[in-house]
């Protein structure tokens, strides 16, 4: 199956292709594939000899335009404010290990979010199993900063008891 980055909107979507029938077969996946090229492969190689197979996937999967694919919500009053991407500064040791434990600094791309986070408490969990690895951190603690709603509003918070992950996966 041959991979390719497509501009659609002046952003990079990619496409699973295969096959080269003079009919071309559209296969749009669901919500829950997050690799439609791959959880589709084998019905593409059926089709390849009486279609031209394309199998995108979605903004914000596998190596297409992620930037709107974010989580980063606030939620006030009954509605969700969206934001662009929320750096974590997360102090580290001598070896680059992380010090989940110490004050982190947290502001988004856009300017609508600074905050300071106090961890009180870091529930891990690693298992690494060298194909399979995974590394979390669920770090509870006090946040405080400043966070600008859609329409303009100013919060702010004060020792705010928040959560926070941490998970880096190898499957």
């Amino acid at each position: 199956m041959d991979e390719q980055m497509v501009a659609v909107g002046g952003r990079a979507l990619q496409v699973s292709s295969v096959g080269s029938g003079p009919v071309t077969l559209v296969i749009l996946s669901g919500s829950n594939i997050l690799f439609p090229g791959l959880e589709y492969a084998p019905l593409a190689d059926a089709l390849r000899e009486w279609y031209s197979v394309l199998i995108p996937s979605k903004f914000g999967y596998g190596f297409s335009d992620r930037s709107s694919a974010t989580e980063n919500v606030i939620f006030y009053d009954g509605r969700a404010h969206k934001l662009q991407e929320v750096v974590f500064m997360i102090g580290q040791d001598d070896k680059g290990n992380f010090n989940y434990m110490d004050p982190w600094t947290i502001s988004s791309s856009d300017g609508r979010f600074e905050g300071i986070f106090e961890p009180i408490l870091d529930r891990k969990a690693k298992i690494d199993m060298k194909v399979i690895a995974s590394d979390q951190h669920q770090v509870f603690g006090h946040l405080t900063g400043t966070a600008v709603l859609d329409d303009g509003t100013e919060l702010k918070m004060r020792d705010v008891i928040a959560a926070i992950e941490v998970v880096h996966n190898r499957y």
